[in-house]
């Protein structure tokens, strides 16, 4: 599998070249597009998935990371491309065979820099729950309002849609967290609550947090206990509250959080290898204790 043959390496890997050959068609007004599996981040950083279902490629063909890194016996050195952490560019690391210190500086690079996005809650739950069938389908989409209301700045059809009428949100301290790209993030010491928003390339999530512990550096710092999103959501309503605004829905266990259920919601309305189903905005809301303690806005591709 892949373009380069068993034993041999390639110094120039892209997101496609390790799945040639897996090719997959799908069919849009009326045409046919012929389209291939890609690796997703996690595979080339050796880091544990983000994508659905726990994959490390598009269609699940990976169900773990890459193995050892190809060095030829022959090389003096190698270039290594590495999506850097803010993804709005790539840096080239010019790794000599053995040398070891280098590689040790890049890893705690690396470690220091994810600091804050391994101390953020992943917003990916509601891409799985449609994945998984547990999503139900609204006509809405739905941003996060931080004092008086105001437009979008974006398109709802965009990512950032979202976080986009909420100004506090780009005034946050920034971070970068590999593999997912950058964000920006706001706590509120005094009630435990954050808010940010990250992700990298074909999604974006933003999420208002509440019973979060204090960040591991400084982060900007403003009262959250007023945000609520355009629809009213806001963190402490109940399940029917919730779902008077939303429609009804079935709950489902949240995985990894023992004692939080989650309902979740969708406009995307058929399955992404079907017309229509391309891109869409993913709502989730959490519970503890019967009481909401999490709001997810996640727009993917």
């Amino acid at each position: 599998m892949g373009q380069v043959a068993k034993g041999k390496c390639q110094n120039n890997l892209e997101t496609g070249d390790p799945l040639t050959g897996t090719q997959f068609t799908v069919g849009y007004n009326g045409f046919t597009y012929h389209r291939q599996e890609l690796a997703f981040f996690d595979w080339f950083y050796r880091t544990p998935s983000q994508g659905t279902g726990g994959n490390y490629s598009f269609k699940g063909t990976f169900k773990t990371y890459q193995g050892k890194v190809c060095v030829p016996d022959n090389a003096r050195g190698m270039r290594l491309l590495i999506l850097s952490e803010d993804f709005c560019r790539t840096v080239a690391l010019t790794l000599a065979v053995g040398a070891s210190a280098t590689v040790t500086a890049w890893a705690a690079t690396a470690n220091a820099v994810a600091t804050l996005g391994a101390w953020l809650p992943d917003p990916n739950i509601g891409d799985a729950a449609w994945q998984r069938g547990q999503a139900a389908v609204t006509n809405q989409y739905d941003y996060f309002v931080c004092g008086a209301p105001r437009a979008p700045t974006a398109k709802k059809e965009s990512f950032d849609y979202a976080g986009s009428g909420c100004p506090l949100i780009k005034k946050g301290t920034s971070f970068s967290y590999a593999p997912s790209g950058k964000g920006s993030v706001v706590y509120d010491r005094a009630h435990k609550i954050v808010l940010y928003g990250k992700g990298c390339c074909a999604w974006r999530g933003f999420a208002l947090t509440a019973n979060v512990g204090p960040p591991p550096k400084p982060v900007s710092n403003a009262d959250l206990s007023g945000v609520h999103t355009i629809r009213g959501v806001a963190l402490g309503m109940n399940q029917a509250q919730v779902e008077r605004i939303y429609g009804p829905t079935r709950p489902y266990d949240t995985k990894g959080r023992p004692g939080v259920t989650t309902l979740s919601y969708t406009t995307m309305k058929t399955k992404f290898t079907e017309p229509g189903g391309a891109c869409g905005q993913f709502q989730s809301f959490s519970f503890q204790q019967g009481r909401l303690i999490s709001i997810e806005l996640y727009a993917a591709c």
